[in-house]
């Protein structure tokens, strides 16, 4: 897996620069969603087909990589209210919440939001 994004400052609308790209083997594939946590910008989130990782900027490997799943994940994101919340969607309508403050060897929460 290799993940590169363009830096981009607060005062200009032009990209700078790939700042950095991570290499690892959590998947051949590319990457399916790719977030900062908006509380720690040295923070990110790689969603891959069935698993996700949490990076920090200047680690060579990821800080935290889930579990397999057992369904395919489509999408992931930082919970914009609390900052050890990471929500994980599902190809088959579910929502898992990762609270990291309960537990981190699964999902806190997982709620059906809409059909396959």
């Amino acid at each position: 897996m290799k993940a590169d994004w363009i830096a981009r400052t607060m005062d200009e609308a032009k990209p700078e620069y790939v700042k950095t790209i991570y290499s690892s083997e959590i998947s051949y594939r590319a990457i399916v969603d790719f977030r900062r946590s908006p509380f720690y910008d040295d923070i990110l989130l790689t969603v891959h087909d069935f698993n996700f990782c949490i990076w920090k900027e200047g680690c060579e490997t990821p800080i935290f990589s889930s579990a397999y799943s057992q369904q395919y994940i489509t999408c992931g994101a930082f919970s914009p209210t609390r900052p050890a919340v990471v929500m994980i969607g599902r190809r088959d309508g579910y929502l898992d919440v990762w609270d990291f403050l309960d537990q981190s060897h699964k999902e806190s929460l997982t709620h059906h939001v809409t059909t396959d």
